[in-house]
């Protein structure tokens, strides 16, 4: 099941499903019996391509998830709070290269606003023993994302005695299975990506557990009016555009799961 849910979402992502639509249509167009159809999927997949590639499409999709919850600045409230949970975000390891560069983009933000969020709450008069618990299995190798994550974070000097890593879980659905084992009642910072966070959420308070958002790694932004290039298509909006429909459909088989 966890291998088929990875297949779909890929295909359903724009690029392969608007490959897959011009595929089908030239096709269509070699077979010689529905030419208007084989145009029309043609037509559409340009389109489809052409879309999610610009700040339109990737800003709009995005953002509607990304504002469901609000960064947490300040610290200073949640001064009871004893455990911060880090969901891992891919990585991918390389032995000749340097552990920073282990981790995906979206870990790394993650990893640093966990560790943010940790300093902040051992500050003067608060506790000293928060613990960030970095959560993410072995996927496709042999190497265990919340392991890489804890050693970066052991290299820039955060004490690895306040580090409880949770390496069984291979997706969000596992995660918030495994942390209801770690943390059971007991409120808790979750960081992972903005546009992430609904997903998340959703799937660790039907665990029943009382998770506080602490989202991080945001990518909607503003369309550069003066700035004429900014509204062609490029692969970053179009990048965008797929961390988006990966979440959209997430949400929608993890409230089909429930």
């Amino acid at each position: 099941m966890f291998l088929a849910k990875k297949i779909i979402a890929s295909l359903l992502q724009p690029l392969p499903l608007s490959l897959i639509v011009a595929l089908l249509g030239l096709y269509l167009l070699w077979l010689g019996r529905h030419q208007k159809l084989g145009k029309f999927c043609i037509g559409l997949a340009l389109i489809m391509v052409f879309g999610f590639s610009t700040p339109f499409a990737s800003n709009h999709l995005i953002r509607s998830l990304e504002q469901q919850y609000p960064s947490i600045l300040d610290a200073k409230a949640y001064h009871s709070v004893k455990y911060i949970v880090v969901l891992g975000g891919g990585h991918a390891v390389n032995e000749a290269t340097p552990i920073s560069s282990h981790l995906s983009s979206s870990t790394l933000k993650r990893l640093v606003e966990g560790l943010r969020l940790q300093r902040a709450l051992a500050g003067p008069g608060q506790l000293q023993d928060t613990k960030v618990i970095l959560s993410g299995g072995a996927v496709f190798d042999q190497h265990h994302e919340a392991d890489t994550m804890a050693s970066i974070a052991i290299a820039l000097g955060f004490p690895s005695h306040q580090i409880i890593i949770e390496k069984r879980a291979r997706d969000t659905s596992s995660q918030a299975v495994e942390i209801a084992k770690l943390l059971g009642e007991q409120r808790f910072f979750l960081v992972t990506s903005a546009a992430h966070m609904p997903r998340s959420m959703l799937l660790i308070q039907n665990q029943g557990l009382k998770p506080i958002a602490a989202p991080t790694d945001f990518h909607a932004g503003e369309a550069q009016w003066k700035d004429p290039t900014s509204f062609l298509p490029n692969s970053r909006h179009l990048k965008k555009s797929e961390r988006a429909i990966h979440e959209y459909l997430g949400q929608w088989w993890a409230q089909l799961a429930l």
